[in-house]
């Protein structure tokens, strides 16, 4: 028995996600698959397509970060503030691109979200690099 296809359902948290295997006698068979690191920011990349909410999540995440150390150095009033409005932010782009947050597919999003932004800010800021050239 050759597979024919896999497709990806879902995301069980860090345990990957279950990938459907299907034969080409037509039957199917559920296993589990360990995305890589490069498919999750594809999929975050894929679910955050929308300008607005790409600024909105570019705005949110590091007021969110920011709101988590205020809370652990005691300036909880104000880390409290930040940390709610920036998930406001979130969920507002969220409404405007109209899905779901990525970290109801798995809480390993919550880890994805910060590295993506910081992509994204990275590039808008020194241009895009995709890695080498074949030309080098």
């Amino acid at each position: 028995m050759r597979l024919q296809t896999l497709r990806i359902e879902g995301d069980t948290c860090f345990g990957g996600a279950v990938g459907v295997y299907t034969d080409r006698d037509g039957s199917e068979q559920a296993r589990r698959v360990m995305l890589t690191f490069d498919k999750y920011m594809a999929q975050y990349d894929h679910e955050h397509a929308n300008a607005w909410n790409k600024l909105l999540h570019g705005i949110g995440i590091p007021i969110i970060i920011a709101g988590i150390v205020l809370l652990v150095l005691t300036f909880w009033r104000v880390g409290l503030a930040l940390f709610v409005g920036g998930w406001i932010l979130l969920f507002v782009g969220h409404r405007i691109e109209g899905n779901k947050p990525a970290f109801f597919q798995g809480v390993i999003y919550f880890l994805v979200g910060p590295i993506w932004i910081a992509k994204e800010i990275k590039n808008a800021l020194f241009g895009r690099s995709d890695g080498p050239t074949a030309s080098s």
